[in-house]
């Protein structure tokens, strides 16, 4: 190791591999952020009934809000809920959670949809053919 000579004193060098520890620190901890939503929510279903699941698009699952009627009879089979897991998700998102929790769980929509302070909710059902 290399010294520094100022004004008759000798100053240790700096190790340039300490320099270099914290680099790979800091672009590890970068690269594991870029994996982090900020964006994200929490969904599940917890099933009240027995069903037969149907296979269906997130995009196609019907979401009928509190005060109306679904234009077709329906059986409802369980509670779905989304719920935020930081301050910026949307309600967007919201019901985006429970569009794709709905659809994971075999369900044709969720009826009584509710939302408030982070977090929606509402009865999954199937359609009674």
């Amino acid at each position: 190791m290399e010294a520094l000579i100022s004004c008759n004193h000798v100053l240790p060098a700096r190790p340039a591999f300490a320099s270099r520890w914290a680099a790979i620190f800091a672009m590890s901890f970068l690269a594991s952020c870029s994996t982090i939503s900020l964006f994200s929510t929490h969904s599940k279903f917890t099933p009240t009934m027995a069903y037969t699941r149907v296979s269906r698009a997130p995009d196609k699952i019907v979401l009928v809000f509190q005060g109306n009627v679904p234009a077709r009879p329906i059986a409802r089979v369980g509670i779905v809920s989304s719920n935020r897991s930081d301050i910026f998700s949307s309600e967007e998102n919201l019901l985006k959670g429970l569009r794709e929790r709905a659809a994971k769980s075999g369900l044709d929509g969720v009826a009584e949809v509710f939302c408030d302070l982070g977090y929606c909710t509402g009865q999954g059902f199937v359609f009674i053919d």
